[in-house]
């Protein structure tokens, strides 16, 4: 048995692939999709918008609630979801990734008053940091 999973976001947020119910009770719940969309307002349309809120704010929802049951089994779980330092101090070409990490931080917020004090919420708020995405 496998004591983590890892999985396809966009699948799992395009609804292609069933979350698996492999675990009964669940610690901890990482969800940290990793997308670089930058860019002029201007030119985006609002396709880019939707796709990029999917993939950050729905489906940071969407792994919370297919973790949820067995987060509460854990009587001491976490959750940690990616935001960025963008969400709080606007840097020129990031209106897209702004705008869902921000919504990210909502639900975080919201999250960890709705699930305390059995479940902790978290956001990471990074920076530019030094991946492959980021060439």
């Amino acid at each position: 048995s496998s004591d983590w999973i890892e999985f396809e976001v966009l699948n799992f947020v395009d609804g292609d692939i069933d979350f698996p119910e492999t675990f009964e009770t669940i610690d901890a719940l990482v969800y940290l999709p990793g997308s670089v969309n930058l860019g002029l307002f201007s030119r985006y349309q609002a396709e880019d918008m939707i796709q990029d809120f999917k993939l950050n704010a729905v489906g940071a929802f969407l792994a919370v609630k297919a973790c949820h049951a067995g987060l509460k089994k854990s009587g001491n779980a976490s959750i940690t979801l990616m935001s960025s330092v963008v969400a709080q101090n606007g840097m020129t070409l990031h209106s897209m990734v702004g705008t869902s990490k921000g919504a990210v931080e909502g639900l975080v917020r919201n999250l960890a008053a709705e699930l305390a004090p059995k479940i902790r919420v978290n956001a990471l708020a990074l920076s530019l940091v030094d991946t492959p995405l980021f060439l």
